[in-house]
């Protein structure tokens, strides 16, 4: 008898999925298992779990042997490294397939049967279901895979940094100093702060107030700010400010600014800059004027820092405090110059006060042109020390060392090139409605209260170009900002030329007209003269 061939279930006649393979005694587990969709046998089969995707391909080998692979990937998308797997987990555990690992009589407990693998993937499920159901560790995402384990963290998802609260997570935010914690006690029935309590509040002091962005907003300070023209034909210029203003004019068309004597030295120059000045820029000065490679030098400095976007305070170590040296070292008068960018206005009650009863923001200046100290100008400060003794002895709107004794003459504010000239004009308003008020303050201690106080110049700068102001006070005491006259720009050596021939007016007005007034009326008290 010829025995009959039996057909196995694996035959290629009946080929079947291994996950479909069922024992005559099926478990519960495997019966469960079972009872999932599984896909047509042309499709490997996917078995979604959360973040971790399990890959099985089956194929039919020649000589009825199998081969599995297992490709385990994090996410959706597939990537990742096998050692990141479940057999990582130590939930399933993998060998070399061999010939017989789809058979249905081998061992259920062999690692490579498909029973087997079924067992382990459910357990694993089921452990993860339960650890889901764990709180989520504080200042942790909740991603999925958090909490497995703590040897599997790090493979199967990496946790965020904890983020401290209230502080936002903008990589683009502007750096900040860390909040200073305040701590308080109780001392006499009252609260006393720690020192880096009263430090944040003296600082928060200073920058405390009501902010005034537009020139129009001034108008309604207790003590009002008005903008008006030099060339408006109904205001009435004061006298002492026209003949100002008309030599500045003057300058700001390019004519005398150069001595006679530089004339040969400018016309031997070949650049272009220099062979387009006209002979109206030349004629008698007081003084001799700067060397045309000094005025080459600046405007050069210039014009790098505006093609290359230099900051503003580049622009002033570059360029403006060159151009006030060459102006005013040399000139034979006894003024000075600082870069007083840290100087702020104090004591607070000299800044001016809003419609609303709130004292204005505090503003700085850039730079301030002052009056030299001498021996009676050191005099009157010991006595001011002795008539207020609770306060710093100082000449000016501020307590800044430098600018304590030395009276301040010319404010000038700088910015970039044709940027937040109303900011500009803001903050020399600011300055200068404090500045009277301190000079109003120094008036009534002297004994010279109600004095008419003399124009202050005002100086904006933007990039290359120089603007000239000036601040009055009216008899009903507003005050009252004049512009205004584009002096020079240093965009050429003539511009820089006109520059210094204003600057250079200005400290002669200053030695001339303001000093013997401050000296007369300021330190009126002795007599002094300058």
């Amino acid at each position: 008898m010829i025995p009959t061939k039996r057909h196995s279930k694996h035959s290629p006649s009946k080929a079947r999925h291994p996950l479909h393979d069922v024992s005559p005694n099926p478990s519960p587990k495997r019966t469960r298992l079972q009872a999932r969709q599984v896909r047509p046998e042309s499709d490997p089969y996917l078995l979604d779990v959360g973040h971790i995707v399990g890959r099985v391909n089956y194929e039919d080998k020649k000589h009825h042997s199998e081969e599995t692979q297992l490709h385990v990937a994090r996410g959706a998308n597939g990537k990742g490294s096998p050692k990141t797997g479940i057999s990582n987990l130590g939930l399933v555990r993998t060998a070399p397939p061999t010939s017989n690992c789809l058979s249905n009589t081998a061992d259920e407990s062999n690692p490579t049967h498909p029973s087997f693998f079924r067992d382990y993937v459910e357990i694993w499920l089921e452990q993860t279901y339960k650890l889901h159901q764990q709180p989520p560790v504080k200042g942790y995402s909740s991603n999925k895979m958090d909490g497995i384990s703590e040897g599997s963290t790090s493979s199967l998802g990496k946790r965020r940094r904890p983020v401290d609260e209230g502080v936002a997570d903008d990589v683009d935010a502007t750096p900040r100093p860390p909040r200073t914690r305040t701590s308080l006690k109780l001392q006499g029935g009252g609260f006393e702060g720690s020192s880096n309590a009263s430090h944040s509040q003296s600082t928060s002091s200073r920058r405390s107030g009501s902010p005034v962005k537009r020139i129009t907003d001034m108008r309604f300070f207790s003590s009002p700010v008005v903008m008006t023209g030099f060339d408006d034909p109904i205001a009435d210029i004061p006298e002492g400010l026209g003949d100002v203003h008309r030599q500045i004019t003057r300058y700001s068309r390019g004519i005398g600014v150069i001595s006679i004597e530089a004339r040969k030295d400018i016309q031997a120059r070949q650049e272009r800059s220099f062979r387009n000045i006209d002979f109206d820029a030349f004629g008698q000065t007081k003084f001799p004027t700067p060397s045309p490679t000094a005025v080459a030098h600046v405007a050069s400095h210039a014009r790098i820092c505006d093609t290359r976007g230099h900051s503003e305070a580049s622009w002033n170590c570059l360029v403006h405090s060159p151009l006030l040296d060459m102006a005013l070292c040399d000139c034979g008068y006894p003024v000075g110059f600082l870069n007083c960018t840290t100087a702020r206005i104090q004591p607070t009650e000299l800044i001016p006060i809003t419609y609303s009863g709130v004292t204005a923001e505090s503003k700085m200046v850039d730079f301030a042109i002052y009056i030299e100290e001498t021996a009676e100008s050191n005099k009157g400060m010991t006595r001011m020390a002795t008539l207020h003794p609770s306060t710093s002895p100082s000449w000016n709107q501020t307590f800044d060392p430098p600018l304590c004794t030395t009276p301040i003459a010319v404010s000038i504010e700088t910015k970039r090139p044709g940027i937040e000239w109303d900011k500009a004009i803001v903050q020399v308003s600011i300055w200068a409605a404090a500045q009277f008020r301190r000079l109003e303050q120094l008036l009534g201690d002297s004994g010279h209260g109600g004095q008419d106080i003399p124009f202050l110049p005002l100086f904006v700068v933007q990039g290359h170009d120089w603007t000239f102001l000036a601040a009055t006070r009216d008899a009903d005491g507003r005050m009252r900002i004049w512009s205004k006259v584009i002096v020079g720009s240093t965009t050429s050596p003539l511009g820089v030329y006109q520059i210094v021939a204003t600057l250079r007016l200005l400290a002669g007005w200053i030695t001339e007209v303001y000093k013997p007034w401050f000296w007369k009326y300021v330190l009126g008290s002795t007599g002094a003269t300058p």
